[in-house]
């Protein structure tokens, strides 16, 4: 026991280290945005009288900011990650001093009829499934109960090794659930590929082509003001014109926009959670054949996932006025974005489940991964078929 909680507070130092210089690199983050400001404040104020001079300011300035604030979102994330990495090494030091009757209980998973669950305790408080649970994901809470429900000893050896295995790896378990746990979202995996499955498109085809030539137009108007052609009201008027395209389409993309809202957050970090099985190889065959299913031939499922989460990224920011206006009325974004989120549903949408599906296994077997770290003394049994069991 000694040796775990060496392990689990080592842990803990690490991450409060990373900790306090992630909280450095935000501070100073949130200064340059402010430097950023107040520095176009003051260049719009002396340059006020030549248009031209102004509004190459405020473009350039917009253009800093959006990569500002990326960037500040990736250093809040990383902060978020590493508080619930402390969060986990925390619970396991608790869980090992005997004090885990806060964790989840499982009761949604008692059923009176079940034929051991009930004299065995094995959901409620100060349950097996309590001490044990570290799932963050519903659906893997889901595979862990069915794991623990099943009374099956079918591929029990291969299970053993994919346990065996999962033990070994704390640092790996670790990350993972901390991703996991991040995974925020007001609906739940099945509601999202039933929602996929039964998507009716509404872009017509030739937004393939349309966004792009008005965006060159746009461009030369641009162009063209700078150099004098053409004069300051063709610029403002200009957005307009590619405001009123959009707006042909502006319910159906409203609502398109507000059902991506509610799953944005499952598919960014779902994607990250690929991206850590695709890069790790595993030794035994259960754990290497559920990596297999997020394997894709052609390209690695969490690009593919990847890219459908940029693109609601995107739409998402029709809720931003600044991008409403510039990103629409000159480039017509919200329809060419609408029409690759489509074209996504339909060449990817039937492969969701499946990537889920892989994630919350490896979620629940988690789970048995770390209660064989947490007690490397325990065996595991061999399953004999004769009748008599020599110890």
């Amino acid at each position: 026991m000694q040796d775990l909680l060496a392990f689990y507070n080592n842990q803990i130092s690490n991450y409060e280290s990373q900790l306090s210089q992630v909280k450095k690199q935000l501070y100073a983050s949130s200064m340059i945005r402010l430097a950023v400001f107040c520095v176009a404040i003051v260049g719009v104020y002396f340059s006020f009288g030549n248009a031209r001079l102004v509004w190459a300011i405020i473009a350039i300035t917009i253009l800093l900011f959006i990569f500002l604030v990326s960037r500040h979102s990736d250093l809040q994330y990383q902060r978020d990650r590493i508080k619930a990495l402390l969060k986990i090494n925390r619970t396991e030091i608790e869980v090992l001093q005997r004090k885990f009757h806060h964790l989840p209980r499982g009761d949604e998973f008692k059923n009176p009829e079940h034929y051991f669950s009930q004299d065995i305790d094995l959901f409620g408080r100060g349950s097996f499934y309590q001490y044990a649970n570290r799932t963050v994901l519903k659906q893997g809470s889901g595979v862990l109960s069915s794991l623990l429900l099943e009374n099956s000893i079918e591929g029990i050896a291969g299970k053993q090794e994919a346990i065996k295995e999962l033990g070994q790896m704390p640092e790996w378990r670790q990350e993972f659930s901390a991703v996991a746990s991040l995974t925020k979202t007001e609906t739940s995996t099945k509601q999202i590929t039933n929602w996929l499955s039964s998507y009716t498109p509404f872009i017509p085809d030739m937004m393939i082509y349309v966004p792009w030539v008005f965006s060159m137009a746009s461009f030369g108007v641009i162009v063209l003001y700078f150099l004098g052609v053409l004069p300051e009201s063709m610029l403002i008027l200009w957005p307009f014109l590619g405001l009123g395209i959009t707006g042909i389409f502006t319910k159906k993309i409203t609502k398109l926009t507000s059902d991506t809202t509610k799953i944005q957050s499952t598919f960014k970090q779902y994607n990250k959670l690929l991206t850590i099985l695709e890069e790790t190889e595993f030794e035994s065959q259960l754990l290497k054949g559920k990596r297999e299913q997020v394997i894709n031939d052609k390209q690695k499922s969490s690009l593919v996932l990847r890219e459908f989460s940029k693109l609601l990224g995107s739409l998402d920011q029709n809720n931003n006025l600044i991008y409403l206006i510039f990103g629409n009325g000159f480039f017509l974004r919200s329809l060419y974005t609408c029409f690759q989120i489509e074209k996504w549903i339909k060449s990817n949408g039937n492969s969701v489940e499946a990537w889920f599906k892989a994630i919350a296994f490896f979620d629940a077997y988690n789970s048995l991964g770390n209660f064989a770290f947490n007690h490397p003394n325990y065996t595991f049994p061999t399953i004999s078929k004769g009748k008599t069991v020599v110890g």
